[in-house]
């Protein structure tokens, strides 16, 4: 009876612990700097998320999503609930690239981007 209940709170306790889980989320809008110093929507920018692996090298865990009409973009990934780096990268031809990393501590980041045109 004793090692029936024993082995019953550990499976309990496997299952609770293997259905952990953590999200990371990224939304913002992309704008491209004109040159009279205002800033309109960039639509088609790429935004990826790319979870970094203890050494700060790129795993093989990322995510992406491009900006719609408005510059407006929103990516995110379900990673161990542990803390994690992410980088957030956003390309798009013809235009300088962005690049920070972020920390998984907050569930959701929001970050604006300016890009500016490339120099020819």
């Amino acid at each position: 009876m004793c090692r029936q209940r024993i082995l019953n709170v550990l499976i309990i306790l496997s299952c609770f612990l293997s259905g952990c889980d953590a999200r990371t989320n990224v939304e913002g809008v992309v704008v491209e700097n004109k040159e009279d110093g205002t800033h309109v929507p960039l639509p088609g920018a790429m935004v990826e998320l790319i979870e970094l692996n203890n050494d700060g090298t790129p795993s093989e865990y990322q995510d992406s999503s491009l900006t719609d009409l408005d510059g407006k973009y929103y990516t995110g990934m379900t990673h161990a609930p542990i803390e994690s780096k992410f980088s957030v990268i956003v390309t798009k031809d013809g235009y300088q690239d962005f690049s920070t990393t972020i920390h998984s501590q907050i569930d959701k980041h929001t970050i604006n981007v300016t890009l500016h045109t490339s120099v020819q």
